[in-house]
């Protein structure tokens, strides 16, 4: 099982320390084409901007931005409706998947947010985790846009071409799969780790604006690695789905800017260890 502090980490940089990196920027060359990857964090706060300005040079000169999802679609309350039966059980609710001592913890912590414990037993473990952690983001002041909303918002404004790397169905069935088969310790670990929050996130903040591609790989990356299936399905699985289609966009005159979770950036089975792979030059911005 994979420890909640990575699960945290996941939410933040997934849906991306060399001591002395500079962001989280990097540029994918191979005869004379060329595109930008950035690795995104999807919660900010509001002094997280302005954002480190690599962002803005790769963005200035790009054409076509690319995310991992379509982010108008999957803010569309049409699109919400549509999905939210997925992630809701449709037999018994999470406090039968959840230990009596783990059910007293969640309802202990529970009332002391003054949330109430209907709006969380009918959700799938993951999405539970999901809606409790984004109110502890907000809690410390986390509840701006993340770059990828940011960067939508410019694109749109200027008319950037946009596309998406993936559905917004076939994310939202990865979300309602997390934590499956072991709901009661993702529970347990997600409110053990909230006794530590503030701390880890503020170091999850720094990692990502310094692009320390070590650091990521030897703090998030490895507590998710201990959790074999869930890194294969929320990492290794989407990154070789992703990579011919960057690879596409390498072979186009246009200039892309691709945004995704950094932590899909980096370590072994990571997009720029990939692209080397590859034989394309990766030089961080």
């Amino acid at each position: 099982m994979k420890p909640a502090g990575s699960f945290i980490a996941t939410l933040f940089l997934l849906f991306a320390f060399g001591a002395h990196a500079d962001s989280s920027v990097w540029k994918i060359s191979k005869q004379g084409q060329h595109l930008f990857i950035g690795g995104t964090a999807h919660v900010l706060s509001a002094e997280d901007y302005p954002l480190p300005e690599e962002f803005e040079q790769a963005y200035s000169v790009s054409e076509k931005l690319v995310f991992e999802v379509d982010i108008e679609q999957m803010a569309d309350p049409q699109s919400q409706a549509a999905f939210a039966p997925m992630l809701v059980y449709d037999e018994g609710d999470l406090s039968t998947r959840l230990e009596p001592e783990t059910l007293d913890r969640l309802k202990r912590y529970l009332e002391s947010r003054n949330i109430p414990l209907q709006t969380v037993l009918p959700l799938k473990a993951g999405m539970a985790t999901i809606l409790l952690t984004i109110g502890e983001m907000s809690r410390i002041g986390m509840s701006t846009k993340g770059v990828d909303e940011y960067f939508n918002a410019r694109g749109r404004k200027d008319h950037k071409s946009m596309v998406a790397l993936e559905t917004v169905g076939q994310q939202i069935q990865m979300l309602a799969n997390l934590g499956k088969g072991h709901e009661d310790e993702l529970i347990r670990q997600t409110l053990e780790s909230f006794e530590q929050f503030d701390g880890l996130v503020a170091s999850i903040k720094t990692a990502w604006r310094c692009g320390d591609r070590a650091g990521l790989r030897n703090s998030g990356l490895a507590d998710m690695q201990r959790d074999p299936q869930m890194y294969q399905t929320m990492l290794v699985q989407r990154n070789h789905a992703w990579l011919p289609q960057i690879e596409r966009f390498l072979d186009t005159d246009e200039v892309e800017f691709v945004l995704v979770g950094v932590l899909h950036l980096v370590g072994d089975d990571g997009l720029l260890t990939l692209l080397e792979a590859q034989g394309y030059d990766v030089e961080q911005l």
